[in-house]
């Protein structure tokens, strides 16, 4: 009998393929993420030094001009702060759309393995009959000849 041979091996393929691509993508965009993060880290951590710059400029005195360019530069700061929010909402939308792919070709994947495992069987079951009838015609020849 001729060797087994998965029907939807090629099928099978591409979408384990598929699968380690969509894998790799989500990958990277976890790493856009934390670098979003990064930067939001970052820009909180400037508009907090600043801060206590103003406050501390405040305490001892300052010019209005110096307290006038704080200002502008919160502003900077604060609109640097909602667009990182922004972009990390729209990343952590994506993610979610691609765990949700992942999970599609997966559950592909897992749909495609159980078929070559249900017809791995079929073929074993036929591979027993046919060893049966050998068998059985084996014995028969040797009775007629013998």
């Amino acid at each position: 009998m001729k060797k087994f041979v998965f029907t939807l091996e090629k099928v099978l393929s591409v979408k384990e393929q598929m699968y380690e691509v969509k894998r790799n993508e989500l990958f990277i965009l976890h790493q856009r993420l934390n670098d979003i993060e990064t930067r939001i880290e970052d820009n909180e951590k400037e508009y907090k030094k600043y801060n206590e710059d103003v406050n501390e400029k405040l305490r001892v005195g300052t010019t209005a001009p110096n307290i006038d360019a704080y200002k502008k530069y919160f502003v900077v700061l604060e609109n640097e702060a909602i667009r990182l929010q922004k972009e990390k909402e729209e990343m952590n939308k994506r993610i979610s759309e691609k765990q949700q792919e992942v999970l599609d070709v997966k559950t592909e994947i897992s749909g495609l393995e159980k078929l070559r495992e249900k017809q791995f069987a079929e073929y074993n079951k036929e591979l027993q009959k046919q060893q049966e009838r050998d068998i059985e015609e084996f014995v028969n020849e040797k009775i007629s000849s013998g």
